[in-house]
């Protein structure tokens, strides 16, 4: 197959068409030429077209030869090029000091409160290729702490992201005028409400989110929902000499749709050897129920061994900790999670009961290769969960 294509544009021009043809013999009926010319359009139009398709048309013309060429001009209509929306773009870690950890995020400053059409947001963030890329629109351009906010996936829109917030949050503070950003902001979301974020005196960023606590289940309704689940709490603790042994309890939170597997605090260090079976897990659940597996244990040698946390932060810091965790998701496509803000929605009423902290703030470290910190309340009396961490950019901005 040869193929000729044919961009007639200027970077001034309103409007401007792309020819694509397609020379591939004699045609026959159910040949798939105008899907793949397509395939091949959309290409085109992520690197040099941003603005929707006016009209398109099909011809085609037989040459000397008897051959048959498929010819498709497709005419654009250029909407605000995205260049002009954008003020600038970043790669940020949120909940570390390390750019080596935390959980990558990218975030996108828009110049106004218009935001690009959701298949350009989708096609930045799918060229971002991170978990969550962030898109941040001034309300209006003299408001200076009230933002909209949306959040994509390299492949679809998502209601919610707690570290891409936070990543957008320290973006905001660092990248505005200082001396007008208040140390709260507000994010306006398109389902989930505003979403408040404060810039403590410790410099760390804090945002608050409703609880997610576990389902109360008696000690037989707990055993019931562990063995029904078995086949996955098998799969999770791959790689653990001990395997279900290790376990003192099983739980559920069905706000956030995650199983919660408390460990003895003896085998605290067996949270590290963690190497889940990802298929197998697949295979044992349909992911209707449970969506997610966190691994917790008290205490904070896990996180004293984690080498992507002894990295970031100082041995002080990290012998206050009071729980450690990870977290598995492959039903939502993600092995393991770098540092999971949903989970601490379930784990911070969880431990502030098991600890008896109820009045204060409970320092966790998700020791994933990366790591992370994250400061968590539980607020019984809201039924809020607050989560603070620090965030630091992935490259230079």
């Amino acid at each position: 197959m040869r193929i000729f294509a044919h961009i007639f544009a200027h970077e001034t021009f309103s409007c401007f068409s792309i020819s694509i043809s397609f020379r591939v013999g004699k045609r026959q009926r159910g040949d798939v030429l105008y899907n793949s010319s397509l395939v091949i359009y959309y290409r085109c139009s992520r690197t040099a077209v941003l603005g929707t398709v006016c009209s398109y048309f099909v011809g085609s013309h037989f040459d000397f030869f008897g051959a048959t060429s498929l010819f498709i001009v497709v005419v654009m209509e250029e909407g605000n090029g995205l260049a002009d929306m954008v003020v600038s773009s970043h790669r940020a870690a949120a909940f570390s000091r390390n750019s080596l950890g935390g959980n990558p995020a990218a975030v996108v400053l828009l110049a106004s409160s218009v935001f690009p059409s959701e298949r350009v947001m989708q096609s930045v963030a799918a060229d971002f290729n991170l978990s969550e890329t962030a898109f941040v629109a001034p309300v209006a351009s003299h408001v200076d702490d009230s933002f909209f906010i949306r959040w994509f996936t390299p492949t679809n829109e998502v209601d919610l992201c707690g570290h891409a917030t936070l990543a957008a949050a320290f973006v905001v503070f660092e990248k505005r005028n200082a001396c007008s950003i208040p140390k709260v902001i507000t994010f306006r979301t398109m389902h989930r409400g505003d979403l408040k974020v404060s810039r403590r005196n410790d410099g760390a960023l804090s945002m608050t989110f409703p609880s997610n606590p576990v389902d109360p289940m008696d000690d037989a309704a707990r055993r019931s929902f562990a063995d029904r689940y078995s086949s996955v709490i098998q799969a999770v603790l791959r790689g653990i000499k001990a395997g279900a042994q290790c376990v003192e309890s099983v739980h559920y939170s069905p706000g956030t749709k995650k199983m919660i597997l408390q460990l003895y605090p003896k085998f605290a260090h067996e949270l590290l050897n963690l190497s889940p079976d990802r298929d197998a897990m697949m295979r044992a659940h349909d992911g209707t129920v449970v969506r997610g597996v966190c691994v917790t244990v008290k205490g904070c040698e896990a996180a004293l061994r984690a080498t992507g946390l002894a990295s970031a932060y100082e041995a002080q810091a990290l012998e206050k900790v009071d729980f450690c965790s990870r977290y598995f998701s492959p039903w939502n496509g993600i092995d393991e999670d770098p540092v999971n803000g949903s989970s601490h929605t379930a784990l911070a009423p969880f431990w502030t009961r098991e600890v008896g902290a109820r009045h204060r703030e409970l320092l966790a470290a998700q020791c994933s290769p990366r790591g992370g910190l994250l400061r968590v309340q539980f607020h019984p009396n809201a039924d809020c969960v607050s989560i603070a961490g620090d965030a630091c950019f992935i490259a230079p901005s």
